[in-house]
């Protein structure tokens, strides 16, 4: 109730309490802490919080809500230190990651740029268990291939599943991120023309097509798809 409540300081007083009395932080207490991490506008109190991860009795892979939570507070609180320890703890036990889970995991592991155990997630996924993808799983996929720098891989993969996984704004959002990264104005426009047939385009897609366009030294083209932006009712950022 505390966390759901933002009462940090009453938080911090429980854990405290517990800790003098010598009762341990189970799974759950933990996965509840990790939600503080994740909302918590002090950075002291997320590393606070993500430091219960440090306690010896606490294993991540043990419990799959404690897991999810963890990876999703590790990730966006950018603690890579503490990230690669639950990934190596993750690759040392038996766990059978849910196809929600695996999504999380090829993140998880994009984020620290490794690409090959993305791979080796998604093959394991696919071939091995025969578990058909979710949008989510597909959108971290492909996140993770173009921040590494292998958008021909991104583009690939997306053909290939877009017949089994409806393609959404977010994974066009990523190619197009993968177009503007590698210098490829032209593909980027066969994405638009995609995307505004499906009707998916919106600010991010658009923002990020002008920046292309404009890298390119396409100014013409830019100042059109500004246009275009403004007449779909779309609000342009300030660039």
């Amino acid at each position: 109730a505390a966390v759901t409540a933002g009462h940090l300081p009453e938080v911090w007083s429980i854990v405290d309490e517990m800790d003098q009395e010598g009762v341990a932080l189970d799974h759950y207490s933990a996965s509840i802490l990790m939600k503080v991490a994740r909302k918590a506008s002090n950075p002291l109190d997320a590393q606070r919080a993500l430091s219960v991860l440090d306690r010896r009795h606490i294993n991540v892979c043990e419990d799959e809500v404690l897991f999810n939570t963890s990876l999703d507070a590790l990730v966006r609180c950018r603690d890579t230190k503490r990230l690669a320890r639950a990934l190596e703890e993750y690759k040392r036990s038996s766990m059978r990651p849910s196809v929600q889970s695996v999504g999380l995991l090829i993140r998880s592991f994009g984020a620290l740029k490794d690409v090959d155990s993305c791979w080796a997630l998604w093959r394991q996924t696919v071939e091995q268990r025969s578990l058909t993808p979710d949008g989510v799983t597909l959108s971290c996929m492909l996140d993770a291939l173009v921040t590494g720098g292998l958008v021909e891989e991104a583009m690939d993969l997306f053909k290939e599943w877009r017949r089994h996984i409806a393609p959404n704004t977010v994974m066009y959002a990523t190619l197009l991120k993968g177009c503007a990264s590698s210098g490829q104005p032209e593909r980027a426009m066969e994405l638009h023309r995609e995307m505004e047939a499906a009707g998916l385009m919106n600010l991010v897609a658009y923002t990020t097509l002008i920046d292309v366009q404009a890298k390119a030294g396409n100014l013409e083209q830019a100042t059109s798809l500004l246009a275009k932006m403004e007449k779909d009712g779309c609000t342009p950022n300030t660039i």
